[in-house]
């Protein structure tokens, strides 16, 4: 990883990881403004929330499905 990021990349990667974490308050309170103000944005924070609950279920269901045969286990069910 320190040769991936290490020279003028890496001197580039800290450059802009500053930037990005110098702004994080600034990100923060505009997304909790928006959040309490703005009922299409309430919406969309929640469908994606819900979205990425099911893709991590997904994962973990085909994660098992895996593990299950390569361990060559009888199927569980739940």
């Amino acid at each position: 990883m320190y040769a991936q990021f290490g020279g003028t990349m890496g001197e580039r990667m800290k450059s802009v990881y500053g930037a990005f974490c110098s702004r994080h308050n600034d990100a923060l309170q505009i997304y909790k403004a928006l959040l309490k103000s703005d009922v299409t944005f309430q919406e969309f924070i929640k469908v994606s929330r819900l979205d990425t609950q099911r893709k991590i279920a997904n994962f973990l269901v085909e994660l098992l499905s895996v593990l299950r045969v390569c361990l060559h286990q009888p199927k569980v069910s739940f």
